[in-house]
């Protein structure tokens, strides 16, 4: 099958974006370099928290490190493209106010906008920033009034965390009744959790069960579940669902 794009087809992307720039989040190419882009140009202006309570002491420094390669870039598409399969969000993404924690760039926050929630309804937090975007914080003490957000992200952050519950009970805490929460974690084999740095425990490297133990009654509908098939293999630990507070 040809799918050769001619310079007619090419003339016409580029014109739909012209009126509809936030589509170009949606291609992970144009949301990394963009974003990258933007990173290049506000790296001066970086923070640091002072707040390391609960976080491990190589949090920080890990992350900065990827700020250098700007990593992970497909990563996010696992949350939140299940997530707009949502109806509630599908139909009402512009109207949501979303918060992703640990985010380290803009890229998911961009990705958000792609499917459409609207820049001034979303928050980033994270225990370093260059971005307005994104406050300085942590994610044991978030700076958020309780039931401040529709819809909270956090990807692959409780590794970083010493205390993973007391975190899944910040995010809890912030998200409102009926609030979505997308949770997704890295799941090691037993061989391979063996020889992790001291400390770090099962919860650290989740499977769903253990996720949606700690949320408890306050589950009310799960979404999403999706985890390795077999727990002696490394894989990706997703679930998205609502709450009942």
């Amino acid at each position: 099958m040809n799918l050769e794009l001619t310079m007619q087809d090419i003339e016409a992307v580029a014109e739909h974006f012209k009126h509809r720039p936030q589509d170009m989040f949606l291609i992970d190419f144009a949301r990394q370099h963009i974003a990258r882009r933007r990173y290049l140009e506000a790296k001066d202006r970086l923070k640091i928290s002072d707040d390391h309570d609960s976080i491990w002491d190589d949090a920080i420094s890990h992350n900065l490190g990827g700020l250098d390669t700007f990593g992970a870039v497909a990563r996010t598409n696992r949350l939140i493209r299940p997530l707009y399969a949502i109806d509630r969000v599908f139909a009402n993404a512009r109207h949501l106010k979303a918060l992703c924690v640990g985010p380290r760039t803009e890229m998911e926050l961009l990705s958000l906008v792609g499917q459409g929630f609207q820049p001034g309804n979303i928050k980033g937090l994270d225990l370093f920033s260059y971005s307005p975007w994104i406050e300085v914080g942590n994610m044991h003490n978030m700076p958020f009034a309780d039931n401040s957000f529709d819809v909270v992200i956090a990807g692959w952050v409780l590794t970083y965390s010493s205390d993973p519950e007391r975190a899944c009970r910040e995010f809890l805490r912030v998200a409102g009744d009926r609030g979505i929460i997308a949770i997704g974690a890295t799941a090691l084999s037993a061989a391979d959790q063996a020889v992790e740095p001291t400390g770090r425990s099962k919860i650290h490297y989740p499977r769903t069960d253990d996720l949606l133990k700690i949320f408890g009654d306050a589950v009310r509908n799960v979404y999403v579940r999706h985890e390795s098939e077999s727990p002696d293999e490394e894989g990706r630990t997703i679930v998205i669902f609502d709450v009942r507070k």
